[in-house]
């Protein structure tokens, strides 16, 4: 004798629905995957590659905190280099100016006025700032770093307002660099003290001969502040390649992280599109058959 096993239709219906929702959720995980390249849920393939995968962006995250910062540090480095270049190229210029021997008669007052222009000049070029900071103002980078003073005697200088010590980054995790210059440094006294002693002389009371002392001794306090400024030009210089000898590093590193974490949470693209195919393919199945069995009913057996 057989026995006919009866499954209610309402039992069945809800079966499918219920493979319907998982199927559902797996054509919807499969879709990403393919727009993205990357797995929904690395977790899926075990705790330990969970695991890894944050442990490497934690880093990737703050190696690339470092590239974003030193990348802007190289910008404020690159600000203070040209300031400093600028400076160089006038205070050379006045020097050659100062050794010309046209200098002499009633070319005294055009010597005064370049001293006063060379000045400002180098004044404005030191209260360079980068990102609203002073460059060279020390550790006191919201202070304007000079001005020149309004009210002799005991004569006209240039004035620091900037605060002490020197600037230093944090370019990784075992490095700290010094870097830059204050304003209170020789490559920037020696030349404001030059410029402003020719200011604050009577040029045109001089003899000749007092003028030729006064030229002799412009041209060496100054031959002598262009070198501290070439040292700190220097200086400057290994600041720069050893930050951008850092970035490199980092660059690479990063380019690490990602093609590690990639192996990781990446999936392959093509074997997840059929895949994803083969998903909608029995999803349709199921959804035809789902939709079937609701339109029955009793009266169709009748």
């Amino acid at each position: 004798m057989t026995t006919l096993i009866k499954i209610a239709t309402l039992q069945q219906s809800m079966g499918l629905r219920q493979i319907v929702a998982q199927q559902t959720a797996e054509s919807a995980k499969l879709t990403q995957e393919v727009a993205t390249g990357m797995k929904k849920d690395v977790f899926s393939d075990g705790p330990a590659a969970g695991t890894r995968s944050l442990s490497l962006r934690s880093h990737m995250a703050a190696n690339g905190a470092y590239m974003e910062a030193n990348e802007v540090l190289q910008g404020r480095l690159q600000t203070m280099s040209n300031a400093l270049a600028a400076i160089s190229e006038q205070a050379r210029s006045f020097e050659a100016l100062t050794l010309s021997d046209a200098m002499r008669g009633s070319s005294r007052e055009i010597y005064r006025l370049q001293a006063e222009h060379t000045l400002e000049q180098i004044v404005n070029f030191t209260n360079t700032t980068h990102g609203g900071d002073h460059v060279f103002s020390g550790l006191g980078t919201d202070r304007k770093t000079v001005e020149l003073n309004a009210a002799p005697p005991p004569g006209l200088a240039v004035n620091y307002l900037g605060g002490p010590g020197q600037l230093s980054a944090q370019i990784d995790d075992g490095t700290n660099m010094a870097y830059g210059l204050s304003a209170t440094d020789p490559a920037f006294t020696r030349i404001f003290d030059t410029l402003t002693s020719v200011l604050n002389a009577d040029v045109g009371a001089m003899t000749p001969a007092a003028f030729d002392t006064l030229r002799e001794t412009v041209a060496t306090t100054l031959s002598e502040g262009l070198q501290f400024l070439t040292s700190r030009q220097a200086a400057l210089g290994n600041n720069q390649q050893q930050l951008q000898d850092k970035i490199d590093a980092q660059y690479a590193l990063d380019q690490l992280y990602t093609k590690t974490v990639t192996g990781i949470e990446g999936v392959n693209v093509e074997e997840t599109a059929v895949r994803l195919q083969s998903m909608q393919v029995q999803l349709r199945a199921t959804f035809e058959v789902t939709a079937r069995l609701g339109r029955m009913t009793l009266l169709d057996y009748l």
